[in-house]
């Protein structure tokens, strides 16, 4: 008997974990830098929850016989897989609505203070929320009376319901679409920025790390064309791979551009640890340096504002040991910081204007 069941749990706990990691290290950096969860935080976080869900589905259809052919799984188990395969079908574009949400909340956070943008970024949202509403309707209501989409394909049901097939190939391509969409969206943005080149095609290239959603959006257009209802359990497998890989890939793509407060920190232990291994007669974990002016060698170089979003400091951190010019440049910061260390990070944020904290944060990036 031929199943491809193990192949099933493998692929679902391997990304499952991918899921929990990148989410892991996306709340990390955000405590690195100091920053308020903003509401793209909030809804990743969501995302991650209804995707254990997906998941779970899937071990349970496992359970019921997924991945055999229908000629080898019970009638009951048969009827048990239209119900997860039904439960799904409504699960896939909330989870997807979500993620492309927080993904949007991301740009908004990053790019808002352009108005004509903004609007933009509103626009796309209505449209998502709008497929999401189509898709779940669709699912829900594809049989009339509403029960024969719960029960085994027979002669009676495909009566009482829709084709099948342009339900799943019309909501998919719809999908792939907005999907491309939302990738080209902040790059119209990135190339307007007063940045070097080079840091531009950085930009970009993070970005456009989503065009792995999009990919993984048309392999589930074009499998869920193989679909056949009389065999199930075994057809509905790929389909059902491809739907949560776009779900997982989705949250990890969203989590990347988030993770360079982190990255900046791991750099910048490293290259504390080179210098000092080269220089073992300065003193750097101390507070003060020699000449009594306070060393911000550990001082973040970004600091959140109550927007969320990141600033960047005048003045690198102090090299080991700190030159002529960057003491004089922070003395004064750096006696504030030793007089009144609770209300330097907020004289810092007001002082700094919001078009700086785009430029810095797409710099930090």
């Amino acid at each position: 008997m031929v199943t491809t069941a193990a192949n099933l749990i493998g692929f679902s706990v391997t990304f499952l974990f991918l899921d929990t990691l990148f989410v892991g290290l996306r709340l990390l950096s955000r405590r690195i830098s100091a920053a308020m969860l903003w509401w793209d935080d909030s809804f990743i976080i969501i995302s991650l929850i209804l995707s254990y869900g997906s998941y779970t589905f899937i071990f349970i259809a496992v359970h019921n016989g997924m991945g055999k052919h229908t000629s080898f799984v019970t009638p009951y188990d048969e009827s048990q897989q239209f119900k997860i395969l039904y439960a799904s079908e409504i699960c896939y574009p909330v989870t997807m609505t979500i993620i492309k949400t927080s993904i949007l909340l991301f740009y908004l956070r990053l790019f808002g203070v352009r108005k004509w943008f903004r609007r933009v970024l509103y626009v796309t949202e209505s449209v998502v929320v709008c497929w999401c509403i189509a898709t779940v309707l669709a699912a829900i209501f594809r049989c009339s009376p509403v029960r024969y989409g719960l029960l085994p394909i027979t002669e009676e049901t495909i009566s009482h319901c829709d084709d099948i097939y342009a339900y799943l190939l019309a909501t998919s391509v719809l999908n792939v679409v907005v999907e491309f969409w939302i990738l080209l969206l902040p790059l119209s943005v990135v190339w307007t920025l007063q940045l070097p080149n080079r840091q531009k095609v950085a930009v970009t290239c993070i970005f456009l790390l989503g065009a792995f959603i999009c990919g993984a959006s048309i392999a589930r257009a074009i499998t869920v064309s193989n679909v056949n209802p009389l065999d199930i359990t075994w057809t509905a497998t790929t389909p059902v791979i491809w739907s949560n890989i776009e779900i997982s890939i989705a949250i990890i793509c969203a989590c990347l551009p988030v993770l360079g407060p982190l990255v900046q920190a791991v750099n910048r232990k490293l290259s504390h640890r080179s210098q000092t291994s080269n220089q073992p007669g300065w003193p750097s974990q101390s507070p003060t340096n020699k000449e009594g002016v306070y060393n911000l060698q550990q001082y973040s170089t970004t600091i959140p504002t109550k927007r969320g979003t990141f600033l960047k400091l005048d003045k690198e951190p102090c090299a080991t040991p700190p030159t002529a010019d960057w003491l004089l440049n922070n003395r004064e910061l750096a006696t504030r910081e030793r007089e009144h260390p609770e209300e330097v990070e907020e004289h810092m944020a007001v002082a700094t204007s919001r078009a700086r904290q785009e430029y810095s944060y797409v710099n930090m990036l």
